[in-house]
């Protein structure tokens, strides 16, 4: 055990995302349509290049809806900052509060697009493949290890994204090909050897 390990009394908390154990139950939602809905994850450096992507797609594709997702500090200035290019779009959504939580638009949407948000990494727990838009500032190369072990796309504009939509039919991960299930015995081996100065 632990304990057994560690000299401290310390308390125990669960490390990583926690919405993978969130119980539904605590938000009274209902999804509407799961299919052909695209969500765009804002970023404060790139957010001109990422709101005009989903201008794009919006007009290119109208059966999708496109949510746009805010980040949480700029729900209350948006309308300050942002253009008035979508107030004319019906399917382009710009989600700027939290009435809903992060995971029912991972589960309503189809495909997550992005440049370095972590909400990148959250989609992968709902089996949604990454797209990561390059940027003019290069923030998305910090997924590198992702696009170099082809964990997801890379897209350059809204027309490389109807390219991926053309030709993948299965736009859903398979994690299980990329992690390994938690193995305690090796964990606590680890542990073990930071403790003792060995590592």
């Amino acid at each position: 055990s632990w304990n057994q390990i560690v000299n401290s009394s310390v308390n125990k908390i669960t490390m990583g995302s926690i919405s993978k154990f969130k119980k539904d139950s605590l938000y009274n939602y209902t999804l509407k349509d799961t299919s052909k809905n695209i969500m765009i994850v804002g970023n404060v450096k790139s957010r001109m290049q990422l709101y005009y992507l989903g201008i794009e797609l919006s007009t290119k594709l109208p059966e999708y809806t496109i949510y746009y997702k805010l980040r949480p500090e700029e729900y209350f200035t948006w309308k300050e900052i942002f253009p008035k290019d979508h107030l004319s779009i019906t399917n382009f959504v710009i989600i700027d509060s939290f009435k809903y939580p992060l995971d029912y638009y991972l589960k309503l949407c189809d495909y997550v697009i992005g440049v370095d948000s972590t909400v990148l990494f959250e989609g992968l727990l709902y089996k949604k493949t990454p797209i990561f838009l390059i940027d003019d500032y290069c923030w998305y190369l910090n997924y590198r290890l992702f696009i170099e072990n082809k964990i997801g796309s890379v897209i350059n504009s809204s027309d490389d994204f109807i390219d991926i939509l053309k030709t993948n039919h299965d736009n859903n991960i398979k994690l299980s090909d990329y992690i390994n299930e938690f193995n305690k015995t090796l964990f606590l081996k680890f542990i073990s050897g930071v403790v003792s100065g060995e590592n």
